[in-house]
């Protein structure tokens, strides 16, 4: 196969339980990748380590070479720095200030960018999935964890200090339950996966102990009424959030991405329900609720095009 000089960069999204590294041309398509898993460990050097052994495998198999690429976009699961390289800080990772730039410039030596790994996954749908032609558009990540995207006025917005989108840590309960991010009462704390199936293990609904998110789910849709309450508790929270960026935004298109965003009857339907019962009428009536298109792999694609919206990591720390 024969290649341009740039005409891929590599797009690298960092997860709670894998790394996914993948070859991306200019129109989104994913022409190789690799993933591995990540392990209780998630001191920032290690993971810099699988990275850097995952590039090297996928430029090989590919018969490429850093040279060849020269752009590698990361989507990160917390407030990042693209020009400093700096993690300011990702909850579910545990990690504070983390100069991941410097790290991963000293084995990677190539242009990079930085940035939340909801950003990039808006990107992603905005240029080639379901929000293609949309110029105000949000994705809500629902997963192990919540998260979204802003595409606002055609361009992403990350606001001043580059937290923009943080819907899983908007406050729906005072004095909630305690989140990883250091506060109570949280989105996520009630509407993600692992929220549900806590609240179901609290309950201790019979023939449910040692489920996941996945299994919990084909219960419910086959009539388990006990465990569809739960589930529909969450969407009403993960909808409180939702109304109120609607009211706030009014978005022409609100995207579902995330582990859950395949469970149509379950959350989808439910979501749209309750924006359209509770949102301000004018925008609640019009504006648009789907599944996104790219899956699991947005936050990849979108990370291989930081580039063409965000500025770089400058590695003038790289060489200090």
């Amino acid at each position: 196969m024969e290649r341009g000089y740039y005409e891929y960069s590599l797009g690298i999204d960092i997860g709670g339980t894998k790394i996914s590294i993948g070859l991306v041309d200019h129109e989104g398509t994913v022409w190789d990748k690799v993933e591995m898993k990540t392990g209780p460990d998630f001191f920032y050097q290690t993971v810099v380590d699988k990275i850097t052994k995952g590039t090297h495998t996928l430029l090989k198999g590919n018969a490429c070479t850093l040279d060849d690429i020269g752009i590698i976009g990361f989507g990160i699961p917390g407030t990042t720095s693209s020009k400093e390289g700096i993690i300011e800080h990702a909850p579910n990772l545990s990690w504070k200030k983390v100069p991941f730039g410097k790290a991963i410039h000293k084995e990677l030596p190539a242009r990079l960018y930085f940035a939340q790994e909801t950003h990039a996954a808006v990107l992603a749908e905005y240029l080639f999935g379901a929000g293609v032609g949309t110029d105000n558009l949000v994705c809500v990540a629902i997963g192990t964890g919540i998260g979204c995207g802003l595409i606002l006025g055609g361009k992403l917005y990350r606001g001043s200090f580059n937290t923009a989108g943080e819907f899983g840590h908007l406050i729906v309960e005072k004095d909630g339950v305690s989140c990883a991010c250091g506060k109570n009462g949280c989105i996520e704390t009630y509407g993600s996966g692992p929220a549900i199936g806590r609240r179901i293990a609290d309950r201790g609904i019979e023939g449910t102990r040692g489920m996941d998110t996945e299994e919990l789910f084909r219960l419910a849709a086959s009539g388990r009424d006990e465990i569809k309450d739960e589930i529909l508790k969450a969407v009403e929270y993960i909808g409180m959030g939702l109304v109120n960026v609607v009211n706030l935004l009014s978005p022409e298109k609100i995207l579902i991405t995330g582990g859950l965003s395949e469970q149509i009857e379950l959350i989808i339907e439910p979501l749209k329900r309750y924006v359209r019962e509770h949102g301000y009428k004018v925008v609640a009536e019009k504006v648009s609720i789907e599944p996104a298109a790219l899956g699991k792999d947005a936050p990849m694609i979108g990370a291989a095009m930081l580039h063409r919206f965000i500025e770089p990591y400058s590695d003038i720390q790289a060489r200090n």
